[in-house]
């Protein structure tokens, strides 16, 4: 009865699942231009789209900015039970990234030969690397818009919808490199036009689908003074999402710097391979991680430390076996994975080296992602930006700077791996900093768990048998009376919950299991019950006079507030009383 994670576990594989799927999507397309980029044009223009990645970052750190800020602030205002401002707040997200990225290809296309000089761009490949960009700077807003499409569509419960929306992404890009490529021959302009293709129908069908058939969230009107409030809390949460493609951003353009300049154009396109590789680790490292961050920060406003330290039990488990496998696959057989990308002759030792090298990195990167997540749902934005900024940059370059003086081309592949150990190494002590300051702080984790280890919350695991919803009444009931709740008021927290288990039993599907919880905080009690099962909202349904709903009508006279959402495609149903 006590808490287990039944409910966890399913709503956890349901958006890991789509989380990597939806992921492999946008990776495929990725890898798939630049498998045919190879091929088609030759191992010289695979370097293109490396040389420009920083310009690609610049828009992608717009758009994480605005679109991880804007989910994790509205999942925030659903724990906080404030449909309204959640409302407000994603109307908020979609017109700051359309304002931005508007604003952002305003100020590069003028400029576009200033900035492919910037870039670096070798004489031999100009032209290439100009068209090239012009076409990524034109579709900016959708290179932006593909992020609050992916963040919001999990926190809807959309989990296949978003599969589907990166796989229309994989295809277009698939489709448009062979006809563009292939068939008419544009070059490094057909090749960008085919990757920024499938982000655009992406982009559209995705907004479509949250704008026309969301469940939590719709656009509403908001006032200039309330969408300055909510924009600022988007950024403010969204900042280590931007840090991270800012640091891509220099670090790319550091490496890319350091590489042309030692050792040729060959080297680059062998940097472009492992970007590649690494697009498809990142399905793993970043899917993980990416998918606890809504329920993370929907547990973090509830105080539920219990839930989150299940989550993320189940993410290092899960992350660490299917990247030890990546890592494996990487190790065994880099050539054969060079050779993919049209890689042949003396790039392909380099190339191969690369990639075994590169894979180290996987596993610390995995737990850097999760703990990166976790910090910045939960407050503690200012250690994610930390770590951010220092594996995504400063110990990259620092390190690639100064081993590949010694080691060569191969010091630069070995700054990955050290740059993410050290950054979890110095996590692990600022940790543990914090935790002087109070007892309660969980080591790694850095959770409050003041209102658990006061025994102010009670979790329990309820499935849809009479006897097990009895027995959860008879739990409340002692958790009330063990923080000195009136009987009055026991008996009504007891009650509500055994009328509100009855009708979920009722109503949805046979051997449902439900998470429920049980919070006293300063003198309110909050009761809360998530389950899978089919859609059910007993409010909608309510009739005064009907029978069947007379415990529902107990529980409404007797609370002040009693609420029900859908999130992670889970019913969610609160009581404050």
């Amino acid at each position: 009865m006590k808490q287990g994670d039944a409910f966890i576990k399913q709503a956890y594989g349901r958006h890991l699942l789509s989380t990597l799927l939806a992921l492999t999507g946008s990776a495929a397309g990725s890898i798939v231009n630049s498998v045919l980029m190879g091929r088609l044009l030759g191992a010289d223009l695979l370097s293109v789209p490396c040389i420009v990645i920083p310009l690609h970052y610049i828009f992608a750190s717009a758009g994480a900015l605005i679109g991880v800020g804007g989910m994790a602030a509205c999942a925030n205002l659903i724990g906080e039970k404030d449909p309204d401002r959640c409302n407000k707040a994603f109307t908020v997200t979609w017109l700051m990234t359309l304002a931005v990225a508007a604003v952002l290809t305003a100020i590069l296309l003028p400029n576009l030969d200033l900035v492919v000089r910037l870039l670096g761009a070798p004489p031999e490949i100009y032209g290439n690397v100009r068209s090239y960009a012009a076409v990524l700077i034109i579709s900016g807003v959708f290179n932006m818009g593909v992020y609050p499409v992916f963040n919001l569509l999990r926190l809807d419960g959309k989990m296949v919808a978003s599969v589907i929306v990166f796989a229309v992404m994989a295809v277009a890009t698939a489709v448009l490199d062979l006809l563009l490529i292939g068939k008419f021959g544009l070059g490094a302009a057909g090749a960008s036009i085919a990757v920024y293709g499938g982000l655009a129908a992406a982009a559209i069908f995705g907004a479509a689908l949250l704008i026309f058939s969301g469940e939590n969230m719709k656009l509403v009107r908001v006032k200039a003074a309330e969408c300055w409030q909510l924009a600022k809390k988007i950024l403010f949460i969204g900042t280590p999402s931007a840090i991270e493609n800012v640091c891509i951003l220099l670090k790319t353009y550091a490496l890319n710097a350091l590489i042309l300049g030692g050792f040729g154009v060959i080297a680059v396109s062998a940097f472009q391979v492992v970007n590649s590789v690494n697009s498809f680790a990142v399905i793993f490292t970043a899917g993980v991680s990416g998918a606890i961050m809504s329920f993370c920060g929907v547990f973090s406003t509830e105080r539920d430390t219990v839930s989150i330290r299940q989550l993320l039990k189940l993410a290092f488990i899960e992350g660490a076996v299917l990247i030890a496998a990546v890592t494996v696959v990487c190790v065994l057989i880099p050539e054969s994975i060079s050779r993919l990308f049209g890689i042949d002759g003396d790039a392909l030792k380099l190339s191969a080296s690369a990639v075994t090298i590169f894979a180290v990195s996987f596993l610390p990167s995995m737990v850097n992602n999760i703990l990166i997540c976790l910090y910045q749902s939960t407050g503690r934005e200012w250690l994610a930006n930390v770590m951010t900024v220092l594996r995504g940059f400063l110990f990259v370059a620092g390190f690639a700077l100064l081993l590949s003086g010694v080691l060569g081309i191969s010091g630069i592949w070995h700054s990955f791996w050290l740059a993410e150990l050290l950054t979890l190494i110095i996590a692990l002590i600022l940790g543990e900093i914090i935790r002087r300051k109070n007892p309660y702080i969980s080591r790694l984790l850095l959770l409050d768990t003041t209102i658990e280890s006061e025994g102010h919350s009670i979790a329990l695991s309820v499935k849809d048998t009479d006897e097990e919803i009895a027995a959860s009444a008879a739990l409340i009931s002692e958790f009330c009376e063990a923080n000195d709740i009136s009987p009055k008021r026991t008996n009504a927290i007891s009650l509500a919950a055994e009328e509100m288990l009855v009708l979920i039993k009722a109503h949805t599907t046979v051997g449902n299991t439900a998470s429920l919880r049980v919070t006293t905080i300063q003198g309110v009690v909050v009761l809360r019950i998530r389950n899978f099962g089919g859609v059910y909202n007993p409010l909608s349904e309510y009739d005064d006079d009907d029978m069947d709903f007379l415990g529902l009508k107990l529980v409404k006279n007797m609370a002040e507030i009693i609420s029900y959402q859908r999130t992670f495609g889970a019913n969610n149903l609160t009581v404050i009383l």
